[in-house]
């Protein structure tokens, strides 16, 4: 993503299938530059203004939900629609960045929605107090409704203890929404140009199978599964075949693509999630 070259070793588990890190830098901070790192940028501008509007006005209608759940990919929305969040319900978003994800709701009317992150330089706050709290998931106190982990996951050591500190903390009919990259067709084509292995910050990167095994014993069932992959997958692991990082690609693919060509890849990506092999989907668990 950044360019730096530097080699790190995966181990592949002939069991479950799934990847880790053989050794996580002692300097994994220095892999999140708040200058160039993604999640803690908020968007353009114009853009966030004008979502937060359509978020402020829909979420007083389902109707109006369902028009921008249709027609937008706004995670905000999709977790308002599809998976009964409540203005009321306590929200925890875990490994939220700059906080993006907790500003759209908290514009919505969700008032008790927090994030927390370890790589942020301090507390980030606004009119209702603290948005993100800098720190980990232990230092969070108390019981939520829905805790989420947007791509955040893979980013941290001990799954199953995580998962266990997750199960803890839901309140009863609680709910955990875990997005995560998933070893599958792509890792099998590309290899170590897979774009979502993300070394070194991708420290253990699931298959299905493997993320289920750490959910059950963790005490959690998996309600649902819905594999979201786009496009991302073929032409950002197609940059790395050519050797050129994200950063140097200026978050525009149509400079080395064609139109046809991202075309064809967000089909082939919807084909795949239709057969359960996109790299990445959303998980939805309870407590078992």
């Amino acid at each position: 993503m950044l360019g730096l070259r530097t080699e790190f070793v995966y181990l592949e588990c002939r069991n479950c299938g799934s990847l880790r890190i053989a050794e996580v830098p002692s300097d994994l901070e220095r892999y999140y530059p708040v200058g160039a790192y993604y999640s803690f940028s908020d968007g353009f501008r114009w853009r966030v203004f004008a979502r937060r509007a359509a978020l402020k006005t829909a979420a007083k209608s389902r109707w109006l939900l369902g028009i921008l759940n249709r027609s937008f990919q706004i995670q905000a929305v999709l977790l308002m629609h599809s998976f009964g969040f409540e203005p009321s319900m306590e929200v925890l978003d875990v490994g939220s960045g700059s906080g993006s994800l907790i500003r759209d709701l908290r514009s919505a009317g969700y008032k008790y929605a927090m994030g927390v992150d370890r790589f942020i330089a301090s507390d980030i706050k606004d009119s209702s107090g603290v948005l993100v709290r800098r720190g980990t998931l232990s230092e969070v106190d108390g019981s939520w409704d829905r805790i989420i982990l947007n791509h955040s996951l893979e980013h941290m050591p001990d799954h199953l203890g995580v998962l266990s500190e997750l199960r803890a903390k839901l309140s009863p009919n609680g709910q955990l929404i875990i997005r995560i990259p998933l070893v599958s067709w792509a890792w099998q084509k590309y290899g170590t140009d897979w774009v979502q292995l993300d070394a070194p910050r991708h420290l253990c990167v699931h298959s299905e199978r493997s993320f289920g095994l750490a959910a059950r014993k963790a005490g959690l069932r998996i309600e649902a599964i819905r594999y979201d992959s786009w496009g991302y997958q073929f032409w950002g692991s197609e940059l790395y075949r050519r050797n050129i990082p994200l950063i140097d690609s200026g978050d525009r693919p149509d400079r080395y693509f064609t139109r046809k060509e991202m075309k064809e890849f967000h089909h082939q990506a919807a084909e795949l999630n239709h057969k359960h092999l996109g790299d990445q989907a959303m998980f939805v668990l309870s407590a078992s």
